[in-house]
């Protein structure tokens, strides 16, 4: 029964990923092989049930207290699953992530393969930014088939607690779960080419001297919320 299960959600997978050939995190999320077993899976099963609980009401309200419809719509498949504001972990930090939201691609942040070199761009004048690879963006669509197949495949009432365990392993293992340190893209030299990305020189400056995104690199993840008064220090 176990190995009959392995079968039919691989063959799922290879479906999947088939459909948009040449995307770099599809690949990579084909390319997993090894799964979480025993205690391992059982936390991840915890996590995955606790995550669905979650409905803190405070994390409703949007950067700047107001949220446009670049903020707002689920443009990758990223964005489906976690939605407008998917920072929550980090009460310090999670404000100042959520701005970037509708600004940078999730996995300009989140995916940062080894020796594998990456482009990115804005596809769209003041859209967001977006990483590619070999001229392919790396980023899922929401619309693309590929996307659908795998939300249908989550929402499945017949999927098993454990196969559903599987399949978040196997999108979230390409993935570096902490993300760029601000001072990458936030800091010279950046890892954004902002001038080829259109960003005038003032907004090139305020990018870089971002006091806010220096204080986030050193906060620890548990720490309290940000207090204006450690700015200026």
């Amino acid at each position: 029964m176990r190995g009959g299960l392995r079968l039919r959600f691989c063959a799922l997978l290879l479906t999947t990923t088939t459909v948009q050939a040449g995307n770099l995190y599809l690949e990579r999320m084909e390319a997993v092989t090894s799964f979480p077993e025993g205690e391992e899976m059982h936390e991840l099963i915890r996590r995955i049930d606790a995550h669905g609980q979650q409905a803190p009401r405070r994390l409703e309200t949007p950067p700047f207290h107001h949220r446009t419809s670049r903020e707002d719509r689920a443009v990758t498949l990223c964005r489906r699953c976690h939605g407008a504001l998917p920072h929550r972990r980090s009460p310090a930090r999670r404000a100042f992530l959520n701005q970037h939201a509708g600004r940078i691609d999730c996995l300009v942040c989140h995916l940062r393969p080894e020796g594998v070199p990456l482009t990115y761009l804005r596809p769209v004048a003041d859209g967001p930014i977006e990483a590619s690879h070999a001229g392919e963006a790396v980023a899922v669509p929401a619309d693309a088939p590929a996307a659908d197949r795998i939300l249908e495949r989550w929402e499945g009432a017949a999927l098993s607690k454990e196969a559903k365990a599987r399949l978040h392993h196997r999108l979230h293992e390409p993935l570096d779960r902490e993300g760029t340190p601000c001072g990458e893209c936030h800091g010279e030299p950046s890892l954004l080419d902002l001038q080829a990305l259109g960003f005038t020189e003032e907004e090139r400056w305020r990018i870089r001297e971002n006091r806010i995104a220096r204080f986030i690199d050193r906060v620890e993840e548990e720490a309290p919320p940000l207090q204006l008064r450690e700015l200026l220090r």
